[in-house]
Formats: structure tokens, sequence, C-alpha cells
């Protein structure tokens, strides 16, 4: 654990700051971030800067904060950044003073997250409506999009299940049997993981969790996942799914959640244009390494809930049996 200098709130007029994100100013890192997190995004993202912070200062304030971390050589973040292919600048304040005070002449531009605005789209075979958020392409992987669809009352009351949405685009006919994820904690590690990879002709799920940065083991909690639809060719893949209990987890003694209310979720994705082994069963599957990853805020608008979800929700099937080989 790094040792805070603590800051106050005062020094750095912070007040509302809603969603995190770094900027790179000399050696110093200029981080946004729920405050119980400030350390945690930067290390899941690149944890090879763990031993390369020198000093890291933290100031509080409404439950959020800002950080300030030195490196003890700025072009390390720039070999993590390249070695990652992810985002480091995603920041969006609605704070002018702070606004100001972090703005610099030198941003870091390779970023692959997606804007934390939702953009709507209605399924037109199902009907449902979804907030998305699109990764796009690169020189490594596809891209991505995500959504969800969330019940009524959602925005007012936490949800613990939602409709999600998930295309997965390859850059080439070998890479369509790749895979893709989308962490529902924003974290790698300590929050429920997402994978979907296809399998011949159908789309399988499964759903994993990671205390370190390792292979990501079976989830053992009691979400379950339910296709809609789904299709897989060589230009990729699309799912929609029923995700029950998937927006609280407990695997051992860690347990998290996912608050709908706050009108924010913490989201991460990865994709790798590597085919999974042993694709038939969760149990064994084993997952390629990503070649590209990402964390964003999203904020959920209007449309993402909706009065008809117990009505998409009925929609869902039971999954492609599995083929274990024991």
């Amino acid at each position: 654990m790094l040792p805070f200098r603590s800051l106050t709130a005062e020094q750095h007029q912070i007040s509302t700051m809603n969603y995190w994100g770094f900027q790179l100013v000399g050696n110093l890192i200029h981080h946004i971030a729920r405050s119980e997190r400030l350390n945690d995004p930067i290390f899941s993202i690149f944890p090879e800067l763990q031993n390369e912070v020198k000093t890291a200062y933290m100031a509080t304030g409404n439950g959020e904060g800002f950080g300030i971390f030195e490196l003890r050589d700025p072009k390390t973040l720039q070999s993590a950044i390249d070695s990652h292919n992810t985002c480091v600048l995603n920041m969006t304040l609605r704070n002018p003073i702070l606004a100001t005070f972090v703005a610099v002449s030198t941003l870091l531009s390779v970023c692959h997250a997606q804007a934390p605005e939702a953009v709507v789209y209605t399924d037109s075979a199902t009907g449902i409506t979804f907030d998305t958020w699109n990764v796009p392409s690169s020189s490594k992987a596809g891209g991505l999009t995500f959504g969800v669809a969330l019940p009524s009352d959602a925005l007012k009351s936490d949800a613990t299940d939602f409709i999600g949405y998930l295309r997965c685009i390859a850059t080439d006919k070998s890479a369509a049997e790749g895979w893709c994820g989308i962490t529902l904690g924003g974290s790698m590690t300590d929050a429920l993981l997402f994978v979907a990879y296809p399998d011949g002709d159908a789309v399988r799920t499964s759903l994993r969790f990671a205390s370190e940065y390792a292979m990501p083991g079976v989830y053992s909690g009691n979400a379950t996942v339910k296709p809609i639809s789904a299709t897989a060719n060589s230009t990729g893949f699309s799912l929609i799914f029923h995700c029950q209990d998937c927006l609280h987890w407990s695997q051992g003694e860690t347990t998290g959640s996912a608050s709908t209310s706050s009108g924010l979720l913490d989201l991460g994705y990865a994709q790798s244009v590597k085919a999974p082994s042993n694709p038939s069963c969760a149990a064994e599957l084993k997952l390629a390494r990503h070649d590209i990853q990402g964390t964003w805020t999203a904020m959920l608008d209007d449309h993402a809930a909706s009065d008809s979800y117990d009505k998409w929700r009925a929609l869902a099937k039971d999954a492609v049996p599995e083929k274990c080989s024991a």
C-alpha cells in the first residue's frame, strides 16, 4: 500500500467530480476517482506502476477524491500505455475550478475507452432499448459495444439484475473466435466478470471472478445468465442476455455491488482476438490474454430503465448445454 500524504479538499477546491480519469503533467499523474478507489484503478490498469510511484498525495471530499502520483520516470507510464493499448484520459469534471487546476497542455492521446454518455440503441428483433457505450477498434482488436436495460425503478432503487447487450467485433476472420469481457465493478479484481465468446454458431457466456491479476476462475455465487438472442459469424458476435443477481456479488469473503440508483456504473472491458481453449465447458475454459482493456464510468439516462423490462426479461431462454470432459 502506498503511503498517502494527506491533503485537504479545500486545498484543491474539490466539490463534485463524477468520472475518474488520468492526466500526466511532467512526472505527476493527476487522478480523479471515488475517494475509496484512488489508488485501485491506476494499479488495476497498470500493475507495473506499483513500484514506480515515488510519492502519492490524496485529497477527498463528498466521497470523491483527487490524487497526485509522482513517478520516478514519466516514461514509465507511456511505456505502460503502449504495452496495454488502454485508456489513460477519460475525464469529465463538473467543477470548473478543478477543471482549470488540472487543465494542462500535455495530454495522453492513446484512449480506447468510451465516453461516459450513453448512446440509445433499440434492438429491432426484440424491441429492447439499451443505454450503450462503444469501444472503438484499434490496431490490436476490433472493439466492442456494451449496453444495459434496467427495471423501471432502477434509477431510484438499486437493481440486482439487468438485460445486457454485447457486440464484439472481429478485425478479420481468424479473430472472430476471440472473446470479449465486461467487469461490472470497474476493476478486473474483486468484481464480477462477464465473458462471452463464440463456440461454432453458438455464443457462450461465463461469469468469472479474480482476486489477483491472473486467469479468473469460475464465479461461485448465485448469478445466472440466460440468452435472449445471439449471432456469430466471421465479423464477430453479438448477444442479448439476462443477467440475474449480477449487480451484486460475493466470492469467499469479498462482496461488492454496482449502484444503479447513483446513475453511474463503474465498468471495464477486455477483448482478445485469440480463441479460448475448451470453450464448451466453463470449468475447463482457458482465456487467452486480452489484447485491449480499459475502464470507464458509464452514465445512465432515462432510457436505461423501462416499464417493459419484465416483458423483455421473459424472452430469456436456457443457455446452450455445456460439453465437459468429465
